[in-house]
């Protein structure tokens, strides 16, 4: 239990928090605040690495309702989400009699984890990549305008430009795919529910074992 959650923090704030120190250091070090020896990294300690994965942790979830908020421009709210990703299970599964609406998707996760905490691991898994790539969309925006501001302020060169262009690229493909997931993770709510606890008696097998004889062809009789 405390593994999986740790990974979920892990990949979910921690990886962004280090990218956005990382972008932090880069400057203090460009306006002369910090100096960075390259070559004493090797000799960094575990405590020192513990202590950057926890400062990276603490900043991912600083920054993360900016992160939210810089999704916000280009896409719904989350329970906006979840009522888009409802209607498109309903249509899939028009034979299920559903005993549930689309916000309630947070206590139907809660009962997937009392039934089993591997099938909620894998539908958590799309919520945390979605939320590493909001942030990883949000440190690549800050990395664009570093790019820029460096290249009016410190170095007129075209590869800098060249390298904002790509952060301002990967930007956008992240959040594109923050969209991906996010819908990924309601449907697999919803699935993961009804499959555990709406087909769990004799007439939710029933309707699925006609559903699966309907999809299978029928063999055509032969004459004689």
């Amino acid at each position: 239990m405390s593994i999986r959650v740790g990974l979920y923090d892990f990949f979910a704030y921690t990886l962004p928090g280090i990218f956005y120190l990382a972008l932090i250091g880069f400057w203090l070090n460009t306006v002369g605040l910090l100096v960075i020896d390259f070559s004493a990294l090797k000799d960094f300690s575990l405590v020192v690495l513990f202590a950057i994965i926890s400062v990276g942790y603490i900043t991912g979830l600083l920054i993360d309702p900016l992160a939210y908020r810089w999704m916000r421009l280009f896409q719904n709210r989350n329970r906006d989400a979840a009522k888009a990703a409802f209607d498109e299970f309903t249509q899939r599964h028009t034979w299920v009699n559903l005993s549930y609406e689309s916000k309630d998707w947070g206590i139907l996760l809660r009962a997937v984890k009392s039934v089993s905490m591997e099938a909620a691991a894998d539908v958590e898994q799309h919520n945390v990549a979605a939320i590493m790539l909001r942030n990883i969309s949000l440190a690549f925006i800050f990395s664009f305008v570093s790019c820029a501001v460096y290249y009016f302020v410190a170095l007129s060169n075209l590869w800098v430009i060249a390298l904002g262009l790509i952060f301002f690229v990967l930007a956008i493909v992240a959040m594109r795919r923050n969209r991906i997931r996010r819908h990924w993770f309601y449907m697999a709510v919803f699935e993961a529910f009804t499959a555990h606890f709406l087909l769990d008696n004799k007439a939710g097998n029933q309707k699925l074992a006609e559903k699966s004889n309907m999809s299978t062809p029928k063999p055509s009789k032969k004459n004689g």
